[in-house]
């Protein structure tokens, strides 16, 4: 939140003169970001800027009315649906056994409306009596396919089940018309069905091997599979090592190569459970239930799977990275994902290659060469630089001024790192002696630095965390440190000569 405000360039003026950040501002903060309005409100106390609650207020107005009317439309389709639950059959799944069947059409939708016919470039909703379709459920996305009757034909580019028994093919007339009653051809594309399940068992071997990695603690908290790759969050309070990462792709690619047959078993619930199936986070359960058996994995589904371990290929986590508090999202590939990323990586490995005038072979080596030029040139930068600031000490030392018995410089240079404001911060320090120093440049990207630096003899009376905190105010930020020296930052580098000056009236104030 601090580096949010931080980077944030949109201030407006309060009515007492000072920044105000505005109330969309920190709406967009609190309703993307997650930063508390009240935390937005502490860190303007501490730095000097106000929060506008009337326009943050009118900002949570306008969402909760764009929120209320996506509710009212969402609830008026779904009493279309609602009243086609009614009034048909429950529409018979027969995916498990075939990818493509005939049926009848039992309803067409347009535009959220029941309609007698769907015709040439119309995007609609189709419900048939029967389908091969699986519905998005349990972490699985809907089928997609065609429909067709004749020459017509309905492309489906989604499949989901808006109130149960109730299966909605979603798409787009390609062409011709289907009429209510017609019969049609629906035909699951194999392609894409095919690597969705190919994910969806892999998905399951990766919910064992992390309980064998980690421990019975990693439960499934979710899960997203499709074609491209399938996604898994499960509970963890701490992220993968590379040791567990590779430890948990041996252990699912070892099941791959087994080519265990997937076995489904339809039984009771209480015989699910002593036979020690593990039931998948999203799904709903009946009384009779599904029970995947994938090698050593044993687990309540409702989904579509492949024939065969060995029909996954290889399997490869992308990534392991945090989702919220106590959990944790790994995101993988199986045969053509896999197959498709190893290119990726070794079309990287040639770019770098190229560019680096080298082979892929050779990479290592010839970065660890460049590394090492790149660590003798910093020194040598290192070194002139500090021969540089050793020359400009003297030039900024002499416009220093005598306040009683101390000598006080408050300036603005020209440097633009922390650590080249540090220096010579210390050296004109040691120069002047007894000094207070008060240096301020500005960045690259405009915003404000802050260093003070006070002998230590003075230190009784001279703190140099209080000096900065009182220029870091007139720059718009905060800082601290030590009474002997301290930094700080701001984002308004327009008033950094003001800010350096005030060392001045710092020191007179306490002769």
């Amino acid at each position: 939140g601090l580096e949010l405000l931080d980077n944030n360039h949109r201030w407006e003026e309060s009515q007492g003169g000072n920044r105000a950040l505005p109330g969309e501002v920190a709406f967009k903060l609190y309703d993307t970001y997650g930063f508390p309005l009240d935390v937005q409100q502490l860190i303007g106390r501490e730095q000097g800027f106000s929060v506008d609650q009337e326009g943050f207020d009118q900002a949570m107005r306008l969402a909760r009315e764009r929120s209320s009317g996506s509710k009212v439309g969402d609830a008026a389709v779904a009493k279309v649906y609602h009243s086609l639950s009614t009034s048909l059959e429950a529409v018979r799944f027969v995916g498990y056994e075939q990818e493509e069947s005939d049926s009848s059409l039992l309803a067409l939708l347009h535009e959220g409306q029941e309609v007698d016919a769907l015709r040439e470039g119309q995007a609609g909703e189709l419900i048939t009596a029967s389908t091969p379709f699986y519905a998005e459920a349990g972490g699985q996305v809907g089928d997609c396919g065609v429909i067709r009757s004749g020459d017509a034909e309905f492309v489906v580019q989604d499949t989901q089940q808006p109130v149960p028994g109730l299966v909605v093919h979603r798409g787009h007339m390609q062409k011709g018309a289907l009429t209510k009653g017609a019969t049609v051809t629906l035909r699951v594309d194999k392609a894409l069905r095919a690597a969705t399940t190919r994910n969806h068992s892999a998905t399951h071997l990766l919910h064992w091997a992390l309980r064998q990695v980690v421990g019975e603690h990693a439960m499934q908290k979710g899960s997203r599979v499709s074609p491209e790759r399938l996604r898994f969050d499960y509970s963890a309070t701490q992220a993968l090592s590379a040791d567990e990462v590779q430890r948990i792709e041996d252990l699912v690619n070892r099941e791959i190569w087994q080519n265990h047959p997937i076995e489904t078993t339809v039984l009771s619930m209480d015989e699910a459970k002593q036979r020690g199936a593990i039931g998948i986070f999203e799904e709903k359960y009946g009384s009779v239930v599904r029970m995947l058996s994938i090698g050593p994995s044993l687990e309540l589904c409702g989904g579509v799977h492949a024939a065969r371990t060995g029909d996954l290929g290889l399997f490869r986590v992308l990534s392991d990275s945090g989702l919220s508090a106590g959990v944790r999202r790994i995101e993988a590939v199986t045969a053509s994902g896999t197959l498709a990323y190893l290119r990726e990586v070794e079309a990287l490995q040639q770019r770098l290659a190229a560019r680096l005038k080298s082979s892929p072979a050779q990479l290592e080596e010839r970065l660890g060469r460049l590394l090492e030029q790149q660590r003798q040139l910093q020194q040598q930068v290192d070194k002139l630089q500090a021969q540089l600031l050793q020359g400009e000490s003297q030039d900024y030392a002499s416009q220093a001024k005598t306040i009683g018995a101390v000598q006080v410089l408050g300036v603005c240079v020209p440097l633009e790192e922390k650590e080249a404001l540090r220096d010579l911060a210390d050296q004109l320090r040691d120069r002047l002696q007894p000094a207070v120093v008060l240096l301020g440049a500005q960045t690259r990207d405009g915003k404000a630095l802050l260093v003070a630096s006070v002998s230590k003899s003075l230190t009784p009376k001279l703190h140099a965390g209080k000096l900065v905190q009182q220029a870091a105010a007139m720059v718009g930020g905060k800082g601290g440190g030590r009474p002997d020296f301290a930094q700080a930052g701001g984002s308004d580098s327009a008033h950094l000569a003001h800010a350096v000056a005030s060392a001045y009236d710092y020191v007179q104030a306490t002769q």
